[in-house]
């Protein structure tokens, strides 16, 4: 057996803005998803391509396995081809997880070689909203590669993970989440320097607050667009206004600054609330929260059409704290601390050869 695991990620500024060609700026996030990887022998296939009977949750993790036929792989590898090559994204967003996983596995296949497996993820806690695709996939990617035997850069394994959330978000993303979570620590992408690490080498304590609120990016995407039809010098000022807030963000990160860096996500909330209907009600209260008792800085992450919000503590401490009285109000999906700028992806090497 081999296992690799891959941190989540968080958008700390950007959201939006970067469609605009403004930069944004991610983090990982110290959950993790596990992929390990058996070889089996040949004989060993199911007749049918399948997922394992039952997909167990315990706690916080999650758990799923795949047995992967080799003739049903190849399959929806040539699916994946003729979707994207014409373009049909909605038809993309229809393959699901085990689907996106079969065309890495091809890919892969076709750089180094062939060897039948079974395949088990598992993920710390629910990580939608939080990386949880382009963790699966880069940790997949990886654990392939080191059962091959085969030395693939950081870099190279984020590019085949992007291929797995072509898929899952059904269109073409900026490639930002396999990057930061590859490269692990802080990231800034803009569509025309494309991603680039950061030198930051410390790691900041944050408070992640799920809602249990579904989130769709394609929703708040599409609502942004259809209002700049609408208002196009409103929606021009404020991305305008992002790009500036965030630019200005990298310099109190780089200066280890948290309370300016906290209060630029408060600055970055009150601009992109501008866009009235963009924010749903449960992370309207966890921002009010925030500002109530005066905490370092907050925001949501992600679509901002329900999921996660963040919030920058001061120390491990507040974050505890604050981490308690959340969770005693008892209306949110989940509450953690984590920390933010963790290592990316890797193989463990203490797993290797292990059989289970």
């Amino acid at each position: 057996m081999i296992m690799a695991k891959a941190p989540a990620k968080a958008i700390l500024l950007g959201e939006y803005s970067v469609m605009n060609g403004n930069p944004a700026i991610a983090a990982t996030v110290d959950e993790r998803t596990y992929v390990s990887i058996n070889e089996r022998e040949e004989d060993g296939f199911s007749e049918e391509y399948s997922v394992a009977g039952d997909v167990s949750r315990y706690g916080n993790r999650t758990r799923d396995s795949f047995f992967l036929k080799r003739e049903e792989v190849y399959d929806n590898y040539k699916i994946f081809e003729d979707f994207y090559t014409h373009k049909k994204f909605d038809e993309l967003g229809k393959m699901g997880v085990k689907e996106a996983l079969c065309v890495l596995y091809q890919s892969l296949i076709e750089r180094m070689g062939y060897k039948p497996i079974d395949v088990e993820v598992r993920q710390s806690r629910e990580l939608k909203g939080l990386g949880g695709s382009a963790s699966t996939f880069s940790a997949f990617v990886s654990a392939y590669a080191g059962l091959m035997g085969k030395d693939l850069s950081k870099q190279e394994v984020a590019n085949i993970a992007n291929m797995g959330d072509i898929i899952c978000h059904g269109g073409e993303p900026s490639g930002t989440d396999p990057n930061i979570i590859c490269h692990g620590g802080f990231g800034v992408f803009d569509k025309k320097n494309g991603f680039q690490k950061l030198d930051i080498d410390y790691e900041i304590p944050m408070v992640i607050v799920n809602t249990g609120e579904i989130s769709e990016t394609s929703k708040g995407i599409e609502y942004v667009r259809r209002l700049k039809e609408e208002e196009p010098e409103l929606v021009d000022d404020v991305m305008a206004n992002l790009g500036s807030i965030t630019e200005a963000s990298l310099e109190d990160l780089r200066r280890k600054d948290l309370a300016g860096f906290g209060n630029k996500m408060y600055s970055y909330y009150d601009e992109l609330s501008r866009l009235e209907g963009l924010l749903t009600p449960k992370l309207k209260m966890i921002m009010d929260y925030a500002r109530d008792n005066a905490l370092y800085g907050a925001k949501p992450t992600g679509s901002w059409q329900g999921g996660n919000c963040i919030i920058l503590a001061s120390d491990a401490n507040e974050a505890l704290n604050l981490e308690y009285r959340l969770k005693e109000q008892k209306i949110f999906e989940d509450v953690f601390v984590t920390n933010l700028g963790v290592e990316g992806v890797k193989v463990d090497e203490r797993m290797k050869g292990l059989k289970i």
